[in-house]
């Protein structure tokens, strides 16, 4: 008889457990994938704002590529040494140019990480907010055989923890190699994935730079304006065009979109942020459905598994 009635009130536990589910957390999971795919969106969108605000300084660094002075750092360049010519003038005057009146390479960085970190905030925000909505639910629902479950306090922290515990299984699910990318938002990490590959692609890729433009950190803005053959519209295009300094401003902005392309979108070879925060977004809530589904609904352990696990997360042991 004992058996039977236990039996019984599993069986009815399991139940209610399930209705609980399917009316409280997934509608939550739901507005929680959503909320975070939305500002994944928005961390975009401040990257390509970022791109087009850049192109305000278009036109001033034109004008000092035009100017004397870089006309007399071209023609340094060109000078042997003995007769004080250097061979880099040209492209350190650009690049100084660049950095001051478009961008430079720490702002870039900078801007970069604080898209990812937008994002990473606005997770841990959402992921906050569902588990004080469920535990609101909890309030509300009729589980009177389930005190630890109705009375548990999920902190963050410790939801984190049941991620952590997750992760092994769900990575193989998903076939990923790095487990530690899911569990966490590493933002520098992210940032230096997305900028490595699009400096390096942009090293490569003739349709963005002239042929034998190098990249790096430190010549990232001439690399950019390699494209437009900068030696060559110095020294030469003041002799067919009328508007020579906007012609080359023009030719900046077009470089600006197709390098900010570049880097939210990608290419074949090369990760954007785009994809790189949906593989994080995508990854992080299957994370949520497991935690959670293994916290409230995985009954393979004795009877009150689910209400011992998260009473035993609510006190942190």
């Amino acid at each position: 008889m004992i058996a039977s009635d236990q039996a019984t009130q599993r069986l009815r536990r399991e139940a209610e457990l399930r209705t609980f589910w399917t009316e409280h957390v997934e509608p939550h999971l739901t507005a929680a994938d959503a909320r975070t795919q939305l500002a994944g969106r928005q961390s975009i969108e401040a990257i390509r704002q970022w791109f087009t605000d850049r192109k305000e300084g278009s036109k001033p660094f034109a004008e000092s590529a035009l100017s004397l002075r870089s006309k007399w750092n071209l023609a340094r360049s060109k000078l042997p040494g003995p007769l004080g010519g250097k061979s880099n003038a040209h492209r350190d005057y650009l690049n100084r140019q660049f950095a001051e009146h478009v961008f430079s390479p720490d702002e870039f960085r900078k801007a970069i990480e604080a898209a990812a970190a937008f994002y990473a905030d606005q997770v841990q925000a959402t992921e906050n907010d569902l588990l004080v909505a469920l535990r609101a639910d909890l309030d509300d629902f009729p589980l009177e055989d389930l005190p630890g479950l109705r009375s548990a306090l999920l902190s963050h922290d410790q939801f984190e923890r049941v991620i952590r515990e997750v992760t092994p299984a769900v990575a193989r699910d998903l076939g990923l190699d790095c487990v530690r990318e899911v569990t966490s938002f590493a933002v520098s990490e992210v940032a230096a994935v997305v900028l490595t590959a699009a400096v390096t692609r942009l090293g490569v890729s003739t349709g963005i730079l002239a042929a034998g433009a190098g990249t790096s950190w430190a010549t990232l803005g001439v690399s950019l304006v390699a494209a437009v053959a900068i030696d060559h519209v110095v020294g030469r295009v003041i002799d067919y065009v009328r508007d020579p300094t906007g012609q080359l401003a023009r030719q900046i902005d077009t470089l600006l979109d197709e390098f900010g392309g570049l880097v939210i979108e990608g290419d074949p070879a090369t990760p954007g942020l785009r994809s790189a925060l949906s593989k994080f977004d995508a990854t992080r809530s299957h994370l949520r459905h497991e935690a959670l589904r293994r916290l409230i609904l995985d009954t393979s352990e004795p009877q009150h598994h689910a209400d011992q696990s998260l009473t035993l997360l609510a006190h942190g042991e």
